[in-house]
């Protein structure tokens, strides 16, 4: 059968997603061990995208296929995966449903502080800068509602060919301490949203002028010094399938 996981990961000392040739710790490679480890066989996940090294996951869903998977097999894999892995449930569903190409929306979040705090070191971005436009920082990430085409924020030197991404929000909210970016789509490039981040930030700062991005925009071409933020402030956050409550 074929069984969707739902799971949740700190990537600070992951490799990103992909299991990888090598010994380098991965989730992917770390919950495939694991699995195959138990049943004395060679397991392999699907999971519904790549996460880059340092980057994290509140939700985050795989695929496999097994010949039966009850709660007592998952109690014993999630023992046995990293501390930093937790497998949260799991569900049968059809023999061709795919973690990857059947979601039907993404969301992630990027969080920033702007004062050192050795509590959320690993897991925010500080940014201690007094000097920056709130304003501009909100228009910058507001306007890509209004895009279908962002080759300006692909990194280079990859594969993908369709850069069409359909996004339904994208907004800044700062609190006392911080901001939170908030970003959902139908899909998301390699580094795109990282990108994005910190093109704003550079906006804000007055390094960059909200016109010339959209110029890049417009013309599906890339920017001059782009400035890619961290890692370790990205979370993805949320993921939709048809077929899956919310609530599950």
């Amino acid at each position: 059968m074929r069984y969707f996981i739902k799971l949740q990961y700190d990537g600070s000392n992951h490799h990103g997603w992909q299991s990888q040739p090598t010994e380098i710790p991965t989730i992917q490679g770390d919950i495939e061990k694991a699995f195959s480890k138990i049943l004395r066989k060679k397991i392999e996940v699907v999971g519904c995208g790549r996460t880059d090294t340092g980057v994290h996951a509140r939700d985050y869903y795989m695929h496999m296929d097994l010949d039966h998977l009850d709660w007592k097999l998952f109690g014993r894999v999630n023992r046995l995966v990293s501390d930093n892995i937790a497998l949260l449930n799991f569900k049968a569903v059809t023999d061709d449903a795919h973690a990857r190409f059947d979601a039907i929306s993404r969301s992630y979040e990027y969080h920033i502080h702007f004062q050192k705090n050795p509590f959320i070191n690993g897991r925010s971005f500080l940014f201690p800068h007094k000097s920056y436009d709130r304003k501009k920082m909100k228009e910058a990430v507001a306007m890509l509602t209004e895009y279908t085409h962002f080759d300006t924020f692909c990194k280079s030197n990859t594969d993908v060919i369709e850069k069409v991404c359909e996004i339904t929000r994208s907004e800044w909210v700062f609190n006392e301490d911080g901001a939170v970016y908030y970003v959902s789509a139908n899909r998301f490039l390699r580094g795109m949203i990282r990108l994005i981040v910190g093109m704003s930030l550079q906006v804000a700062r007055g390094q960059m002028e909200l016109e010339y991005v959209k110029q890049q925009l417009s013309n599906q071409e890339r920017l001059e010094k782009a400035l890619s933020a961290p890692a370790h402030g990205l979370y993805l956050c949320d993921i939709k399938y048809p077929f899956i409550d919310q609530g599950e």
